[in-house]
């Protein structure tokens, strides 16, 4: 294929199937998508490397409401129930509608979030989300179609760590 590359793995079973997609592999750009043709699950990597950018920035945009809503007007964004005090891991129940183009169905998705420090990286996050389903805090509409998503990371990692608040520079992962 014209602007990606493409390999397989040995191994057994569903491993010899395996293949590993390269979009984008540039020093500070890269996109790899991981999937098996008999399987409907795909993992994707997205890694930017943002030297003029704050981590606390990022954050921000990734799981302020507001921010979301600026970025995203066309996305119906929402909090359904936010974090309890004194809980570390920030767990919230967020819900998005993606609005698609014509022919195709909108999306809609129920997401528990967490927001955890990583270990070792002062200033760094992870925002891990997980699909669930409860029609009482977020029903279906049979209009949509309702996305899954088994698990998805951002990772936020500051430069240096020792000074993430006050200088510029991050790895973002998604």
């Amino acid at each position: 294929d014209a602007g990606h590359e493409s390999s397989s793995t040995g191994g057994a079973g569903v491993l010899n199937e395996l293949v590993v997609e390269c979009f984008l592999n540039e020093p500070d750009k890269k996109y790899f998508l991981c999937h098996t043709p008999s399987l409907p699950t795909v993992i994707a990597y997205f890694g930017l490397r943002l030297p003029d950018v704050h981590a606390d920035e990022v954050l921000r945009a990734i799981v302020d409401l507001k921010e979301r809503q600026l970025r995203d007007s066309d996305a119906e964004y929402r909090v359904h129930e936010t974090a309890q005090e004194g809980d570390v891991t920030m767990q919230e129940s967020v819900s998005h509608v993606l609005h698609a183009p014509w022919p195709f169905a909108d999306r809609d998705i129920l997401q528990h979030r967490w927001q955890l420090p990583l270990d070792g990286v002062a200033g760094g996050r992870a925002i891990v989300l997980q699909s669930f389903e409860d029609a009482a805090l977020f029903a279906g509409n049979p209009e949509r179609v309702r996305a899954t998503v088994h698990l998805s990371a951002n990772l936020i990692r500051p430069f240096s760590s020792a000074i993430a608040d006050k200088v510029p520079g991050l790895d973002l992962a998604v």
